[in-house]
Formats: structure tokens, sequence, C-alpha cells
């Protein structure tokens, strides 16, 4: 069988996520083509030349045959292509993956004003959730992150199939972790007020006379937050800052690598790729009791927190914790390694 991949929108983020479910696709012993936006090029380096790859600005043969299709990182666009297949493969099945599920108007708005997100973010919901809209009416099947995202996603107009398969990755540690090397307190990814970045920033300052090592890794930019304080702190080596550009996988990894604990105390989120990262190399983290945690934290890879002021409490309990490495290690396996992920997928689309 022919299947296609779609990520008809360019985010970094993903491109793990991407590579994983091709590995998954050739496990069970199908094609896969990603097919991918243009911005991705310039991203994707020789190590990748294994991948089909074809990018949507070079691509117009529609008549290829394609079985199922699995759309990645919902975009205006999809509908489209989603058509052109259509008319050409009579028995063609389709699948959306869906990462921030939709939870009804008057829930986003609650969120958009309890939680200070922006107005920009709020309507990039909205739109998400009108193409997908779009999808299920063209009998999209549904795949969630996190049962989590599957109980509260709301739509109303009929019965749709959907399914649970939590984020995947491809194992990418090709190192020996050593606790030695793990010494910040680190935030990772985008630097928003529904992640707890202002919030990050606050436990930074309250603490920076302690002798604790902090790092910051995002693509926003955050030079409006880098006052004195925190301008001191990086000339004495006390904080790590990398921002305002997209970094390489390598990169991010190598955050990931020297980070001791990973802060993860969100406002509002139904599941997070810093989790699996995280996990994926041995580090434990301090989250809210927000979206899907629950379904992965347990007293050997984090802590759940309530409120900011048990945070450093927490922080202090996991790194005088033993076996970290080994015991995220474990739980990246169990639940997020895309290896042993393959007859999840066998289940949902060859059901």
């Amino acid at each position: 069988m022919n299947i296609f991949v779609f990520s008809n929108k360019f985010s970094p983020a993903h491109f793990s996520h991407l590579v994983a479910y091709d590995h998954i696709i050739r496990k069970t012993g199908n094609n896969c083509v990603l097919i991918l936006h243009p911005d991705y090029k310039s991203f994707i380096d020789d190590s990748y030349s294994y991948l089909n790859i074809v990018y949507l600005n070079e691509w117009d043969d529609f008549n290829l045959k394609c079985d199922i299709a699995i759309i990645y990182n919902i975009s205006k666009v999809d509908l489209k292509y989603i058509n052109c297949l259509s008319k050409n493969n009579s028995n063609f099945e389709f699948y959306t993956i869906v990462h921030e599920p939709w939870s009804g108007w008057r829930r986003t708005f609650i969120e958009f004003l309890k939680h200070d997100e922006s107005f920009k973010e709020t309507i990039k919901r909205i739109g998400r959730m009108h193409y997908l809209k779009r999808l299920i009416r063209k009998k999209s099947n549904i795949i969630f992150c996190s049962k989590n995202a599957q109980s509260i996603f709301k739509y109303k107009r009929k019965k749709i199939n959907s399914y649970v398969m939590p984020l995947v990755f491809k194992d990418e540690l090709n190192t020996i972790l050593s606790n030695d090397d793990k010494k910040y307190f680190s935030f990772i990814g985008n630097a928003s007020v529904s992640h707890g970045f202002n919030d990050f920033v606050l436990f930074i300052k309250k603490y920076r006379n302690t002798d604790l090592k902090f790092q910051i890794a995002t693509s926003t930019n955050i030079e409006q937050f880098l006052d004195s304080d925190l301008k001191k702190m990086i000339e004495i080596g006390q904080l790590i800052v990398i921002h305002g550009k997209y970094l390489t996988n390598e990169e991010i990894n190598e955050c990931y690598a020297r980070a001791s604990v990973l802060w993860l105390y969100y406002k509002r989120t139904t599941q997070s790729g810093c989790l699996c990262k995280a996990f994926m190399f041995g580090t434990p983290v301090i989250c809210s009791n927000k979206g899907s945690f629950s379904e992965y934290i347990n007293e050997n890879n984090g802590r759940i927190v309530n409120n900011f002021e048990l945070i450093y409490d927490a922080y202090c309990e996991l790194i005088n914790q033993k076996n970290n490495i080994d015991n995220c290690r474990s739980s990246f396996i169990d639940f997020f390694d895309c290896e042993n992920k393959v007859n999840y997928l066998e289940n949902i689309i060859f059901k």
C-alpha cells in the first residue's frame, strides 16, 4: 500500500514526528511518501536522504496511487489535496492527526481571557478547527494524541471515527548520557503565556542568587524579557539563552541533553512533544496538572505541581533522585518510541 503523510504547514518541531511515522509505516511493510511544505527543504540535511520526500511546490502528479493519507499539522490547503487524491483513488481513506482539539467557542475564549493567551493564537486555534471541520465533512478519521484530547473534543454534527495514539518519535539518542552534563533547569519550546514562560522568567529571577543554573531555548524572540538581571546571569554563565531562530534538530537535542529538569508548568495543553523529547534524553519534568501529563508522569520521571510555590521543592527532589536518566529513558521507550507503536498504527489504519 502507498501511504502519504502530509505536512502542508511548516513546523520544525513536528519534523521528528513525521520521521517517526515514516519509520512505523515502513515497519508495517508499506510504502511511505512524505509530502511537505517547501520550507522544510532547508531544514533537512543529508542524514534524511533515505526518506521519500516530495515538496508541494514541486508536486503536480495527483494520479499517483494513494491508499491512505495522513494529515499532520492541519493547514488551510489540506482539503485541496485530499479532493485531488479522492478523485483518482476509489478506495481512498484519510486520517487527520489532531494536537489541540476544538473544545468549543466558549471554552476557547475563556482560556484566552483567563490565561492571557494572545489573541493571534486564539484566532489560529479557531482557524485550525474551521479547516478540521471541513476535513471531517469529507469523512476524515481523527487520531488524537492523548486520551485527554479525545475527551474534550466537541463536534456535534455527526459521529466521527476517532482514535488515540500518543505522539511518537524515533529514538535520537546517540551518546551516553551523564548526570555531570545535565546542569540546567530548562525551558525549551514556544515561549508563550500558555506554556508558562512568564512564570519561568519569574522563577529564574526569584532564585538567581542560588546555585541553580538555567537554560532557555526557543524560536521566539524574547529580547523584551532580557533585562539587566538576566543579562548578568548570562555573562556569568548561570543562564544560557538561545532564541529568535529555528533550531536544527541536533541543536534542540543538545539542549535536552544538558537539561537537568524540564519546565512544563503549562497553563493550557492537551499534550506535549517536549515531554517526549525530555524523556528521550533522560530528563525528568515538572509539569502542571493540565492536559495529558497525568497519563505519563509518575514519581520516577517527574512531578505534577499545582502551585508556583511548590516548584522549587519539586526541582530539589528531582535532582537528588537516583536513576533519573534510566527512569526517563524507560518512560520514553514505553510511551513514545515509534519502535513500540507499530501495532498501534496497524490497529487504527488496517483495522
